[in-house]
């Protein structure tokens, strides 16, 4: 079973979509398409002979000229003549070497190298990808991260990486429907590396969701059908444009429509002990995913509704004052999500409590109540918004003219506001200058919440009760499974300078103290002056003793026992000079009334 001719017609029309700069037609567009192709070329070339391409020897250039053609290759007449695509546009070509003769070997890059005293760099104009030394064309190992990440390139885009997934596997024959993704990329395995699978993310199932949407405009044949050179005569006309026919659209069922955002509305607070490994535990999460696809903020007390939200401020031009909605974190990420609905974004909220929460959000707060599964809410403006979605709205012209604003992207790769206009997303949903805000489904916010700090805003429950809550335990994990089981394993270990005491034993130790200080006390509050287990770090192989009289004795004299100094240091130290001083000198732990570290208890 393979793609229908339908089918590959629209990938080949999305194929143009790769390119970030405008019109692939053009001189820039050009020179992606060859960058990109060569590149895919030369991770299938070294996978299949593990050796650079030595372009001097005929096997070696036959051989790569033919993993150019499995990437531009559209059909072959029955009488052996081969049509293949120049720029992944309307340009279709004939010859036998893909085009690459004259541009590449014959008079390009690979010629001059022949005659250069160091090896060069292809491309110069872009962020390089391969390397070329007297002719032996290799793959550079930071290309991969370039062809994925640069915004030059991919920019980190799932879509488009789905859509290279789909182009590549275009002429593969399929047991069933379901199983595309499956032996999609089990083709791919046999052709290319490991590394490219791993940097286009073929293998996450970030790219596979996007793959499945791509498929809900699918059709297939039991029989191979091939693009023909005269095919391409409607590419200028919308006939290609299968995602935005109103036959396809009105055939949609709305729980369809809402599967084309995708589902990611996850509202999350980590609390716990400073130092205890709340980031650590978001960035695990959220890792994988380009720049571009993230926003972290930190609340402090200076920080406001406009600065998370955005605001107008005034702008010279041409000698004129005018003023300009710019937006702040929650709004350009809104946006990303809106335009984007096929990946997911996160906003990360850092040390949520640290500001007011409560005025830093605002009206949008009203946003954090999402539709839960199987629930469905018909709306004033016309669109039907499903699971994940923001159950009620808010109206706020800024943002909404900033969401309707065309998708246009500057050398960083993010979005400018322009001119607004009337848009329609993913998923059904129509943007007027009457629809109200709601969080998309594809967009997740996580936050974290030192419950120590003590010039803190109280986090009120009508606010709390819209978060999940997930208590980060002030542990070294003991799972040998765990990613995280070896850094642990050497941070508990680290022995203190001058002393036989390991951090996590001294942890343990004065975290006992803190709880005997608690329950002593009936300060309940005391127990969240507990050292977190990275608390304090170092690259070094012990605890430097300056490190660790400037940040634990620190905060012990000044914090956890602010109150009670007498309870845990020796009387004899009045200041927390003296006490650094003594403990960098030759007193050591001699300056704890209990010193007994070691201590398994």
């Amino acid at each position: 079973m393979y793609f229908s001719k339908d089918f590959l017609l629209y990938l080949y029309k999305k194929l143009s979509s790769l390119y970030p700069g405008g019109d692939i037609e053009k001189q820039g567009g050009t020179q992606f398409v060859s960058a990109l192709k060569y590149f895919i070329a030369m991770d299938a070339f070294k996978k299949e002979t593990a050796e650079p391409c030595n372009s001097r020897m005929r096997d070696d250039k036959d051989l790569f000229v033919e993993c150019v053609g499995k990437t531009v290759f559209l059909s072959e007449t029955p009488y052996g003549e081969k049509f293949y695509t120049k720029n992944f546009a309307s340009s279709v070509g004939e010859s036998k070497d893909y085009d690459i003769g004259s541009n590449f070997f014959s008079a390009g890059a690979v010629k001059v190298s022949l005659s250069s005293s160091e090896p060069l760099i292809y491309p110069t104009r872009y962020p390089e990808l391969l390397t070329i030394d007297k002719g032996v064309v290799d793959v550079l190992e930071v290309g991969y991260q370039n062809i994925a990440e640069a915004w030059d390139y991919l920019g980190g885009n799932i879509e488009k990486f789905a859509l290279l997934f789909l182009w590549l596997n275009r002429y593969t024959d399929f047991s069933s429907e379901q199983s595309v993704c499956e032996e999609g990329l089990k083709n791919l395995k046999k052709t290319y590396s490991s590394k490219l699978i791993n940097a286009l993310q073929w293998n996450k199932d970030s790219v596979k969701n996007e793959v499945v949407y791509l498929l809900t405009f699918a059709s297939f044949s039991d029989d191979l059908e091939y693009i023909q050179k005269e095919d391409l005569g409607s590419n200028e006309d919308n006939d290609l444009d299968m995602e935005s026919t109103d036959d396809v659209e009105a055939e949609t069922s709305v729980e369809v429509r809402n599967m084309k955002y995708i589902q990611n509305a996850t509202q999350l607070i980590y609390y716990g002990v400073p130092g205890s490994g709340k980031s650590h535990v978001i960035d695990g999460i959220i890792k994988n995913y380009p720049e571009s696809q993230k926003v972290r903020v930190v609340f402090h007390p200076e920080y406001t509704n406009a600065d998370f939200v955005g605001q107008v401020l005034p702008k010279s031009e041409d000698g004129n004052i005018k003023y300009e909605f710019k937006p702040g974190p929650f709004t350009k990420i809104l946006y990303r999500a809106y335009h984007n609905p096929y990946q997911k974004y996160f906003l990360v909220i850092e040390e949520i409590n640290r500001g007011n929460a409560a005025a830093i959000f605002g009206d949008i707060f009203q946003l954090l109540d999402r539709i839960k599964n199987g629930d469905e809410t018909e709306t004033l403006d016309g669109n039907t918004y499903g699971t994940g979605w923001s159950k009620y709205f808010v109206e706020n012209d800024y943002i909404n003219n900033y969401l309707r604003s065309p998708v246009e992207y500057n050398q960083n790769g993010f979005t400018e506001n322009h001119e607004e206009t009337d848009v329609s997303f993913g998923g059904g949903i129509t943007f007027t200058p009457n629809t109200g805000i709601r969080l998309p489904p594809n967009l997740s916010l996580y936050a974290t919440m030192n419950t120590s700090d003590q010039n803190v805003f109280t986090l009120d429950n009508a606010f709390q009760r819209r978060w999940d809550m997930a208590l980060v335990e002030n542990k070294f994990t003991d799972d040998l499974k765990s990613p995280d089981y070896q850094k642990g394993n050497i941070q508990r270990n680290k022995k203190i300078e001058g002393t036989e005491t390991t951090w996590e034993q001294f942890q343990k130790h004065i975290n006992a103290l803190i709880e005997r200080e608690t329950a002593a006390s009936g300060l309940s509050s005391m127990e969240d002056k507990r050292l977190g287990c990275w608390f304090i770090k170092t690259e070094e192989s012990v605890i430097p003793k300056k490190l660790f009289a400037e940040k634990v004795l620190k905060y012990l004299w000044d914090d956890a026992f602010k109150f009670s100094r007498e309870n845990i240091f020796q009387e004899e130290y009045k200041s927390l000079e003296a006490l650094e001083n003594a403990f960098k000198g030759d007193v050591g732990f001699g300056i704890f009334k209990d010193r007994n570290f070691n201590s398994q208890e």
